[in-house]
């Protein structure tokens, strides 16, 4: 995992920190490999990173990612059950721009 550096977290760590909890889950759940979304981890990864990169653009969020907003968000990916469309949902509402860069 990325660590924070000296009070906060940068963009780009939380947005590392962010891909690697999400590509722990799928392995974890069996998503990754050959007939699912994604074939490598590296590739999941390159995809969660983008996907961060969206929910917390670098000009409106640099400076300002709230530690314990993003603690919750890797928290709740770290707790999301496999296969669990609605818990799912509810992680990604913890990852919000609002929650994570304000």
């Amino acid at each position: 995992m990325v660590a924070a550096s000296g009070c906060g977290w940068s963009v780009s760590g939380a947005r590392e920190a962010y891909a690697q909890k999400w590509c722990s889950y799928r392995v974890q759940c069996g998503e990754i490999g050959s007939g699912h979304t994604y074939t490598s981890t590296d590739e999941c990864l390159i995809a969660e990173r983008a996907n961060a990169q969206n929910l917390w653009p670098t000009a409106e969020c640099e400076g300002k990612i709230d530690a314990a907003g993003l603690d919750m968000c890797l928290k709740a990916i770290e707790n999301t059950q496999c296969n669990n469309v609605v818990d799912q949902l509810v992680t990604v509402s913890k990852c919000t721009r609002s929650d994570v860069c304000n």
